[in-house]
């Protein structure tokens, strides 16, 4: 049977709270998303705001657009320190990304 709409904490994630931040995103790591999966520290390009970990972040493109708002995995702080690098944890997690 097909999913109807947004699970209630999909739409709390999506639309439930402001944004803490934003995370910067190559294009494979748009595409891994879009496909489903998890969001590595690999694909990250740039950090933007203070959050904590467990916080709502935007997700955006090259282009500033967003399209997925996730929780945080890890603090902006921590996760400073391990973007664009391999990193064995997953920065949001599939079950906590919502594609806009």
């Amino acid at each position: 049977m097909p999913k109807k709409g947004l699970a209630a904490r999909e739409r709390w994630i999506a639309f439930g709270t402001k944004p803490k931040g934003r995370i910067s995103v190559d294009d494979g790591a748009k595409e891994a998303l879009l496909n489903g999966k998890s969001l590595l520290s690999v694909g990250i390009t740039v950090l933007e705001g203070n959050f904590e970990t467990g916080d709502i972040v935007s997700v955006i493109d090259r282009e500033s657009s967003e399209f997925a708002r996730g929780k945080a995995g890890l603090s902006s702080k921590q996760l400073d320190k391990v973007k664009g690098s391999r990193y064995d944890k997953e920065i949001i997690h599939r079950d906590n990304i919502v594609i806009l």
